[in-house]
């Protein structure tokens, strides 16, 4: 069993635009979960900390829970940038159209930097192109 802990980049959006975050990522992954998971039952209106989960979640391949996580943002910070982006994502990712298009419009609404509102409109023209097929 390899140990060794790997940095993995993910992608973090800040109001100022794009930048790469990195983190360790390795087969403890589980136990840090576990930890961020009591952390936020005791601290459940701490937004950033919901961020993190949500990233944990994502890359640990449970988009169900990154989902739940970054949705906990919005609930105490409606206009969260990373999670609308994150959101964006899982919903595609779950085939959940209407709330992909909501999410990629709220991107486009906030930011400012150009190359996210690039990403964004590929995304949204894709989601849009697949609603008005008739996938919902």
């Amino acid at each position: 069993m390899n140990l060794r802990k790997a940095r993995l980049p993910v992608l973090v959006l800040g109001l100022s635009g794009l930048f790469l975050f990195r983190f360790a990522v390795s087969q403890d992954v589980p136990p840090e979960i576990g930890k961020l998971e009591a952390y936020v039952q005791g601290h459940p209106n701490q937004a950033e900390s919901w961020v993190r989960l949500g990233f944990l979640y994502f890359q640990a391949g449970d988009s169900d829970k990154a989902r739940t996580a970054f949705e906990k943002v919005l609930s105490l910070e409606p206009g969260r940038l990373t999670a609308w982006y994150q959101l964006g994502l899982i919903y595609e990712k779950q085939e959940r159209w209407g709330q992909a298009e909501t999410a990629w419009e709220k991107v486009l609404q906030q930011s400012q930097n150009e190359r996210l509102r690039h990403i964004a409109k590929k995304h949204l023209a894709r989601v849009q192109m697949l609603l008005e097929k008739g996938l919902r």
